[in-house]
């Protein structure tokens, strides 16, 4: 069996991904960066890039994953350098955190395996948003439909 990271915070939706089709994992994909990004503001031009190359199925581009990984990297190191300095717990840390957090769902859903894309995505979306039951509806009814 695959990896899956979306058990460890939801088995029933990761039984489902289970059983899921290409499209349909694609289709997950966009959904949890949708849901992301509609939470956890980004206004950052690597990001706009990133959505409109994954809403044009142009998955594995490495030039726009590694400037959406940039953005990863930056908030990533924000949030340790606030850690580091006893800042945890703070709003800066949190932002930063979520919006690391949502920008690494978007570099996993550009990414070329559907399987990869959809569960990292999905996983990160949720470290991101903190809302499970949201993020659930909204994958679930893009199963359906796909």
């Amino acid at each position: 069996m695959r990896p899956n990271s979306v058990a460890s915070i939801d088995q029933d939706l990761a039984d489902q991904l289970e059983r899921a089709n290409e499209n349909q994992l694609r289709a997950a994909a966009l959904l949890a960066v949708r849901f992301a990004l509609a939470r956890i503001p980004l206004m950052e031009p690597a990001i706009a890039e990133g959505l409109q190359a994954l809403e044009e199925h142009r998955y594995g581009d490495q030039d726009v994953r590694s400037r959406v990984e940039a953005v990863v990297r930056k908030y990533d190191e924000q949030q340790w350098g606030l850690q580091e300095d006893g800042q945890g717990d703070s709003p800066a840390y949190s932002d930063a955190f979520e919006k690391a957090r949502a920008a690494n769902a978007l570099y996993y859903a550009l990414d070329p395996d559907p399987w990869l894309a959809a569960t990292r995505a999905i996983y990160d979306t949720e470290a991101a948003t903190e809302d499970l039951p949201g993020l659930r509806r909204e994958v679930l009814s893009g199963l359906a439909a796909s």
